[in-house]
């Protein structure tokens, strides 16, 4: 086998590996997250919710996001508050009055 098909067969059982572990990286409640409905509704917003999406969601810091870890905790996606930031904080622009106290609890429990 010649150095270019060498190279070429790396390069594609890398890609293959990254696309695998991408796969089963996908947080589980990627699909039904109500913060990037909430968040995507401005241009600004469309551009960071595909930043939360690439660190926290299909990323490194999956098991760090916030909203993951209160939906387990609750029960589900719906009882996470659609202003909250996968690191536990309020969207700027908002507050965590009305979150319930249980999802206080779990956001203070993480920190």
């Amino acid at each position: 086998m010649c150095s270019t098909a060498r190279t070429h067969n790396l390069f594609y059982a890398t890609n293959i590996r990254w696309i695998m572990e991408g796969i089963k990286m996908d947080c589980e409640n990627l699909a039904k997250c109500k913060f990037f409905t909430f968040i995507s509704t401005t241009k600004t917003g469309q551009s960071a919710a595909t930043g939360f999406a690439m660190k926290y969601c299909k990323g490194e810091l999956r098991d760090s996001c916030v909203r993951r870890r209160v939906s387990k905790a609750l029960g589900g996606p719906q009882y996470v508050p659609d202003n909250m930031l996968p690191n536990g904080y309020p969207l700027a622009g908002t507050n965590d009055v009305e979150w319930p106290g249980a999802v206080r609890t779990q956001v203070k429990g993480s920190a």
